[in-house]
């Protein structure tokens, strides 16, 4: 009679053999048999072994048993857990908490205090350490881990094999294991290397060279031994995982020493190539990355998590890099962005202040309006909003339009590095970096390319050229200004500073027109806001929304009403005629004053721009509107056009200027007397206008 052919019955109270019982007894449990012909089973309190004729194979009883493997068996006793051998004895005197069964000479075993370990065919530990666990062997290799959580192979005399941990690990199958990163889980050899740089949600081991894998976006496939797609099994679906693959090796390697070597994140390789690469006697913004931080729960909390110990250290390591030149820190005012800036910040050994921007996060260039914005974001998920920030055209709700916030940050980052040759870099979140890389580059980056914790992309000028790098990509544009005074970037500069100052529900028809809008060719922040209501009605409507979101009142001017609201200044005219945007342009001296964005009511915009504002830019000077409509305040106009040429670095024709001096010469000496004096209620008294002035009254 052979025990191989034997089943257990589907009542597991015996066993068969076909159809027919092997034995007349009845137990209560039955476990298959195992060589050298033994199985487990149980009647009442009592366990032990029988042959396959159902008698026992010894006189012992225990409280429970197992199968026999390699001639040993795991077996439960009344002071706790030990193996047998086929005859009953005992193959140790120590009894631990719990066993496992021999596999490949190795038996892995926990002890009373919680620590596992391996033992021998003889009951002996096969090696000194503990672990906080400890797999089965496989081919001479197992897998144990650290009190870290982390994990790693160990062979047969219990020594590391490669010396590199994971955060999960599997023992070898066909020469390669399964095992999961600080990114994602992969396939890797015996010497602790990837087998191809890409991480996934889920693999499963090779089969016949292939292995099913899982991506993060939800997506499976079949990949080759080198990583190399075989066949796509389901396209991609939504996610609410965090992690993202890539095509790129990730930044993480070796930690030499102490009782684990553990795998660390390191600087991106793709930033210390630019950061040697990108010229040094030039002002270079580098749009970064916050460092490592720990998972992100839901809802508002996750605005509050900070960068772990290990974002620290990387963050300090950066620093150091970049040492003395860093010129300037600005970050999103998020708690993780504003640590990773101070701990940049300690590594350079700099003193200067880190400066939050609201441009970097909260809500960042490319969110108007947050409510909507944030409603939007919940409908299709965090991939789903970088997809469309990365590749679509035309703003999403609550958006900007993101080809032109990206040009509006860079513009901003580029103004505020100013003439300062060094790095300056700026603290942000992996969608700003994403699609902001994406719209300069003319690249649409997929998850794949998406930034790991410390990678950013790098912007400089070199002459009339603007450059932008991110990984391999490099792109130079002909002009260095991203922004222009085009219609896109004009309502959408306008959009973000009105909904900034009286939100996305205003009842009130208005213009936001004037000077405000040079802040798209020199990325600072405009000095003020006029809003200019299309009548008594709406200047109502408008002052009320302002003052039920917190404004505060201001002295005012002869002019205007004025207001503080998030730090902004808001002058609201006296005046509500003309009733449209192009007669109230057509009312302005200067030519790049001479652009607006009007406001209806239902979130309805439309822009009006000069041409000679167009033209203003283009040509690099500042160009007044003839003839001048508002001549007595003339000598203003020309403070303003000194002014505007010392901000954007442009030229005032002498033409222009002598059409001033023309209309105030050629006026009775009462007259010039009162242009000085209106001179003195609006100007700012700079640029050397009154003293010149001065010098031409008679």
């Amino acid at each position: 009679m052979t025990w191989r052919n034997a089943s257990v019955s589907a009542a597991g109270t015996h066993h068969l053999r076909g159809s027919a019982p092997l034995y007349a007894e009845r137990f209560d449990d039955v476990l298959p048999f195992h060589a050298p012909g033994l199985a487990p089973v149980r009647r009442g309190d009592e366990a032990w072994h029988i042959h396959v004729d159902g008698s026992p194979a010894y006189d012992r009883r225990f409280l429970r048993t197992f199968g026999f493997y390699e001639g040993l068996a795991a077996v439960v006793g009344s002071h706790g857990w030990h193996h047998i051998r086929t005859d009953g004895s005992d193959l140790h005197t120590t009894r631990y908490a719990w066993c496992g069964n021999f596999q490949d000479g190795r038996c892995t075993v926990r002890e009373h205090h919680g620590a596992y370990l391996h033992i021998t065919p003889e009951g002996t530990p096969a090696y000194t350490e503990r672990w906080r666990y400890a797999g089965d062997f496989r081919h001479g290799v197992g897998v144990v881990q650290f009190d870290d959580g982390r994990s790693t192979h160990i062979d047969a005399r219990g020594e590391q094999l490669h010396g590199l941990w994971f955060l999960d690990l599997d023992v070898f199958h066909k020469a390669y294991a399964r095992a999961r990163d600080d990114v994602g889980w992969m396939h890797i050899d015996r010497e602790g290397r990837p087998r191809y740089a890409r991480r996934f949600a889920a693999v499963e081991p090779f089969y016949n060279g292939q292995a099913r894998v899982e991506r993060f976006d939800g997506g499976l496939e079949v990949i080759n031994e080198d990583g190399q797609v075989m066949t796509e099994l389901r396209a991609s679906r939504s996610s609410t995982l965090t992690a993202v693959s890539t095509d790129l090796s990730p930044p993480l390697e070796r930690l030499e020493g102490g009782a684990t070597n553990a795998i660390r994140w390191i600087i991106p390789l793709s930033v210390s190539r630019w950061l040697a690469e990108v010229p040094r006697h030039e002002p270079v913004a580098l749009l970064l990355r916050h460092s490592v931080r720990d998972e992100l729960p839901p809802g508002d909390a996750r605005r509050r998590v900070p960068i772990s110990e290990t974002g620290v250290r990387l963050a300090r390591e950066l620093g150091a890099t970049i040492g003395d030149r860093l010129r300037t820190l600005h970050t999103s005012p998020l708690t993780r962005c504003v640590q990773t800036a101070e701990a940049l910040r300690d590594g350079a050994g700099a003193e200067f202040d880190v400066v939050p921007d609201r441009l970097l996060g909260d809500p960042g260039a490319y969110v108007i309006d947050a409510e909507r914005a944030r409603a939007h974001s919940q409908q299709l998920g965090h991939e789903g909003v970088m997809a469309d920030l990365v590749s679509r055209d035309g703003r999403l709700p609550g958006m900007a339009d993101p080809d032109s916030a990206a040009r509006f940050l860079v513009q901003h980052m580029l103004a505020v590095a100013g003439d300062r040759p060094g790095i300056h870099v700026f603290v942000t979140h992996d969608s700003l970096v994403t699609t902001t890389a994406a719209r300069l580059l003319g690249e649409p980056l997929g998850p794949n390319a998406w930034p790991w914790y410390l990678e950013g992309a790098f912007f400089w000028r070199e002459g009339r050229e603007l450059c932008a790098a991110y990984r391999d990509e490099h792109r130079r544009r002909t002009h260095a200004a991203p922004c222009t005074l085009d219609e896109r970037d004009v309502i959408d500069f306008g959009r973000r500073e009105i909904t900034r100052a009286v939100g996305s529900q205003c009842g009130a028809r208005f213009f936001l027109a004037g000077g405000a809008f040079k802040a798209l060719l020199t990325g600072r922040p405009p000095r003020d806001l006029d809003l200019w209501a299309a009548s008594e009605r709406d200047r109502e409507v408008l002052i009320q929304t302002l003052l039920a979101r917190g404004a505060r009142r201001m002295a005012g001017s002869l002019f205007a009403d004025a207001f503080t609201i998030a730090g902004r200044s808001v002058d609201v005219p006296l005046k509500v005629r003309p009733a449209t945007l192009e007669e109230r342009l057509a009312e302005f001296d200067i030519g790049l004053s001479a652009v607006g964005v009007e406001h209806e009511p239902g979130d309805h915009w439309r822009a009006v721009i000069h041409p000679l504002a167009r033209s203003s830019a283009e040509r690099r000077e500042v160009l007044l509107l003839k003839p001048l409509v508002n001549w007595k305040f003339s000598l203003a106009t020309l403070e303003r056009l000194r002014r505007y040429a010392d901000e954007l670095g442009y030229v005032v024709p002498p033409h222009e200027e002598a059409e001033i001096w023309k209309v105030f010469e050629s006026q009775p000496a009462a007259m010039k007397r009162g242009m000085l004096e209106r001179f003195d209620q609006t100007g700012f008294g700079g640029y050397g206008v009154r003293e010149e002035a001065s010098c031409r009254l008679p």
